[in-house]
């Protein structure tokens, strides 16, 4: 079977806590310098000004960066967990995808042998495998559906016609000159690899980490803070907006809340008074709130059912009225006699809230 070297993307825990430390700490370091940015001068005589302000300024960063790293914190372990999965989902798209059959060389139209695979990262999707000659020593690299990797062709700023790039090295310093043909313009890009794995290294690392990266005791009590915050701010929320609406709170406060055991003597002792006699509650339903359904005999004869229904219709909301029980606005249903409906019991303030806020406007119409 052809062995081709994988590129893994998938590396141990501690280095994704590194990466997202030391992200943590190059937004610290940002935060910090928009807060100690120097100001145009000032006349002499807003010299105490200026000191008040660049003391209101600090403080404010001081506390904005509080919230910086308190923050960084409670996503921190999320965004880990998705890099980890993102690259062993990468891990295993590379694993099980083959590369091209029969790429051949474009010199001696020998078969090439693939050497590598990585994920192409232009595009998360695709797999890009690289292939070699044995004989003429040439490369091809070709994306998991057979399509060419090209490489874009470098263009004269001048003129915009393709240069021919040329290659030196002195060292780990690496000086690349492009030259057009049309022109001759050139132009020239030095990498100092040197210069790069200084940039990469951040000799400040362990001591940033200590300043900016809440430990996980720091950021749990953080975390506790914002919690307690958020609870006392809904909390006083909750009173402005009682102040706001005390008629409505005060008359919440007065609905009498009945049981099934209430409302059914309360229900059936107005009902007898209108010849409405034997009221029978089935199983209720329980959810949030409760819905049952009831049955009723009409002892009275000789009136139309379309009076008897809205008679009992009005006779149950006037019982109700006070209470936290409503009769459900799905009809009554009338049958030799026999009455049905269904009421609705609430315990919820909001949901009280909403039934005393209907009884009110229709009181209004």
């Amino acid at each position: 079977m052809q062995d081709i070297k994988a590129t893994k993307n998938l590396k141990d825990e501690q280095y994704y806590i590194d990466l997202y430390d030391k992200f943590t700490i190059k937004e610290c370091h940002e935060h910090i310098k928009i807060y100690s940015e120097e100001k145009p001068p000032i006349p002499p005589e807003s010299f105490e000004l200026r000191d008040l302000k660049n003391n209101v300024k600090k403080m404010i960063g001081d506390v904005a960066l509080c919230f910086l790293k308190g923050n960084k914190f409670a996503s921190k372990s999320e965004t880990i967990r998705r890099w980890i999965q993102r690259d062993k989902m990468l891990d295993e798209l590379i694993e099980n995808t083959s590369p091209s059959k029969d790429i051949a060389c474009i010199h001696c139209y020998n078969p090439m042998t693939c050497k590598e695979k990585e994920i192409y990262w232009g595009d998360n999707t695709r797999v890009l495998f690289f292939f070699y000659c044995e004989k003429c020593k040439e490369n091809r690299a070709f994306y998991d559906n057979g399509e060419e990797f090209q490489v874009a062709p470098d263009k004269c700023t001048k003129c915009q016609n393709t240069v021919q790039r040329k290659y030196s090295r002195k060292g780990n310093k690496v000086t690349i000159k492009l030259i057009c043909p049309q022109c001759k313009f050139t132009d020239k890009e030095i990498w100092d690899f040197n210069e790069r794995t200084k940039e990469n290294i951040d000799k400040n690392f362990i001591a940033d980490r200590e300043r900016f990266c809440l430990s996980k005791e720091e950021g749990l009590k953080y975390l506790t803070g914002i919690d307690n915050l958020k609870q006392v701010t809904r909390s006083f929320e909750e009173a402005e907006e009682r102040k706001k609406q005390r008629e409505l709170y005060d008359a919440v406060a007065k609905v009498k809340k009945l049981n099934i055991s209430d409302v059914e003597k309360l229900v059936a002792k107005s009902l007898e008074k209108e010849g409405f006699i034997r009221l029978k509650l089935e199983n209720p339903q329980m959810s949030r709130d409760i819905k049952i359904e009831f049955t009723v005999q009409d002892s009275k004869s000789g009136i139309h059912e379309h009076d008897r229904k809205m008679k009992l219709k009005k006779v149950i909301n006037k019982a109700l009225l006070e209470t936290n029980w409503k009769l459900i606005d799905d009809g009554i249903y009338y049958k030799l006699g026999i009455l049905s409906g269904r009421l609705r019991g609430l315990e919820h303030e909001e949901d009280l809230m909403k039934l005393v806020q209907a009884r009110q406007k229709k009181e209004k119409e």
